[in-house]
């Protein structure tokens, strides 16, 4: 007969419930210790001081350079450009100089063909000249004679007109005298009487129209001697008139001369333009002989070649030379720069050229007022380049570009800070958190001066080798300490403790 095991002992391990809770029990241990290590207050204090350390940068005062610029853009140019054209049109003969060749004043660049109808004209004015000169002398020389001769000839002419009015006053009487009137009287009657008589009996005989001619010429030899004729009495009047005029022109000239010592003004205004008109015109032909040949009006170089040699030309220009003894720019800067853009600043320019190099001028020219550029305002001025920069820049091409970077203002060797480490107080002054050499951290009020936008000047409150805090984060410390690692302090909300 066979006998049943208990049913306890027939069950396999797992299927026993104090394996199954011992099992349960072993995996909490196991998950609490991992979950102690990674999230318990050991981990959370770790986290807790890294932030905190991450947040809190310090730095050093230290000593350096600040500048306040403004950046703008240049292009070189000349001092100076002369234009220079030929004072008359012609062929070219020779050019003496070329393109981009540096030249002395007084050498010869260039020069026309046509000297000799110049030189022609040149001899023919200077003739006129001389004849006009010799005019005006003799009439300065001759000023007595001239007077003497005006007086006579208001003496001739006062005479003539009081001939003239004796001769016109005669015409109101008879021409010839008392006698001479009585014997023509006689001399008619007795005409008339024998023409009369042979009218009786002898009309139209050969003896009548001889009394009849006796009798014409007896009248008139008398109506000659007793009465002028009306176009006697008119042509007597015009003399009259004439002899006036003539006598009041002699006067006025003697009186005009006579005022002005013996010189006619008038005569001396013609003469003496006379003189100015040739002499203009001789100048003129000598700048025109002159002219064929272009000189160079100071040292520089040539940045202007019309043509060669053989071409014809006019008046219009034909060489230009520069003055690139001392370079300068034309500077723009945008207009919310204005009040850094002023006279005397000095300024660092790199040409796009020689982006290596760096030159140094001034600022020695600002315009009065702006210019529009597209959408925008800008000031415009010159810089003139130091003399270190003369003779690499006579080189370059005149209108290349170049970055320019005026200084404003500048201080050398200052005790400086980030301009991050700053913090305003209540609009009035600045404060820093300052580092103690045992760690803590304390408010100190300072006073600044220059700032450029990523250091300030510090002008009190701080020393060279101070550390401060440039730029706090926003972590929250270790609730159960407010040390950092380097010695730092900070509050359990992140903030700054406050000054002790």
């Amino acid at each position: 007969m066979k006998l049943n095991k208990p049913a306890a002992l027939n069950q396999r391990p797992w299927q026993k419930k104090g394996v199954w809770a011992a099992a349960i029990l072993f995996l909490a241990v196991c998950g609490g210790a991992v979950w102690y290590f990674w999230f318990g207050p050991q981990a959370v204090l770790a986290k807790s001081g890294s932030s905190a350390a991450a947040a809190l940068n310090t730095t050093l005062v230290k000593r350096g350079d600040l500048s306040i610029t403004a950046s703008g853009s240049g292009v070189l140019e000349a001092k100076r450009t002369v234009d220079l054209s030929f004072s008359t049109g012609g062929t070219v003969a020779e050019v003496y100089v070329e393109l981009g060749e540096m030249v002395k004043k007084g050498q010869a660049l260039a020069k026309l063909g046509n000297a000799t109808s110049l030189e022609a004209n040149v001899v023919s004015i200077q003739l006129k000249l001389l004849q006009a000169q010799k005019d005006l002398t003799d009439l300065q020389q001759n000023a007595d004679v001239s007077l003497a001769q005006a007086y006579q000839d208001w003496v001739t002419a006062r005479a003539a007109y009081q001939d003239a009015v004796t001769a016109q006053q005669r015409t109101a009487y008879a021409r010839c005298s008392e006698e001479v009137n009585t014997r023509y009287k006689a001399q008619l009657d007795q005409a008339a009487a024998r023409m009369n008589e042979l009218a009786v009996h002898s009309l139209g005989t050969d003896a009548w129209i001889d009394a009849k001619n006796t009798y014409e010429t007896a009248l008139a030899n008398y109506t000659y001697c007793t009465t002028y004729t009306d176009p006697e009495k008119v042509e007597a009047q015009a003399a009259v008139d004439v002899a006036k005029t003539k006598m009041d022109q002699a006067e006025s000239k003697y009186s005009t001369l006579k005022s002005n010592s013996g010189l006619d003004p008038n005569q001396l205004a013609l003469y003496e333009a006379a003189v100015e008109t040739y002499q203009v015109q001789l100048n003129q032909a000598e700048e025109d002989l002159k002219g064929i040949i272009l000189t160079a009006p100071m040292d520089g170089k040539v940045i202007y070649l019309a043509s060669g040699a053989g071409t014809m030309v006019g008046t219009e220009k034909f060489i230009s030379i520069a003055d690139v003894s001392r370079p300068q720019l034309t500077v723009s800067v945008d207009e919310s720069d204005l009040d850094k853009f002023v006279l005397n600043s000095p300024a660092a320019v790199i040409f796009d050229a020689l982006p290596d190099q760096t030159f140094h001028g001034v600022v020695t020219q600002v315009n009065p007022s702006l210019t529009s550029s597209g959408q925008y305002n800008i000031l415009k001025g010159v810089l003139t380049l130091n003399e270190d920069a003369v003779q690499t820049v006579q080189d370059l091409p005149l209108g290349l570009n170049a970055s320019v970077t005026i200084i404003y203002k500048e201080i050398k060797d200052a005790l400086i800070i980030p301009v991050t480490a700053l913090k305003k107080l209540n609009g009035k002054g600045y404060e820093v958190q300052l580092v103690e050499d045992d760690g803590t951290i304390r408010s100190q009020e300072i006073q600044i001066g220059l700032q450029d936008g990523t250091y300030a000047e510090v002008l009190s409150g701080l020393k060279e080798g101070d550390k401060i805090v440039s730029i706090t984060g926003s972590a929250s410390a270790n609730p159960s300490s407010n040390q950092f690692p380097d010695g730092g302090m900070m509050m359990p909300d992140g903030g700054m403790p406050p000054p002790p």
